[in-house]
């Protein structure tokens, strides 16, 4: 079962995700030091706080890629990854596929199904 550090924490990065989020911040919202909040947030979510961060940023990435019409650049800056190759490689890392293309493929899944929908 997590803990309330843990939860407060992960809390905490989720709602600011499109934002700088340091090791102090979160150290901070778990009422402990930076090391050992490193450590705890580790051990218990089996991540560390920053590949935390960076699975919220992706999240709602995605989230964006198919509800909006923004540019790729736009979400990037959006969830506060200001380089845009950056951010493209850290999605393809995530994902396994490159914004654009997530998008493409989610449209393309999304139009079938209303087509078969559409025909039933």
């Amino acid at each position: 079962m997590a803990s309330r550090r843990l939860l407060v924490a992960a809390l905490m990065i989720y709602e600011r995700r499109s934002e700088q989020v340091c090791l102090s911040d979160i150290a901070q919202a778990m009422h402990m030091e930076r090391t050992s909040a490193s450590r705890y947030f580790c051990q218990a979510a089996g991540l560390t706080p920053r590949e935390f961060m960076r699975l919220c940023r992706v999240s709602l990435a995605m989230e964006l890629l198919i509800t909006t019409d923004m540019l790729v650049g736009e979400i990037a800056s959006d969830i506060g990854i200001e380089n845009v190759s950056a951010f493209c490689r850290i999605f393809r890392a995530v994902i396994g596929a490159t914004p654009l293309t997530y998008r493409r493929k989610y449209f393309i899944h999304e139009g079938l199904a209303t087509a078969v929908e559409a025909y039933a």
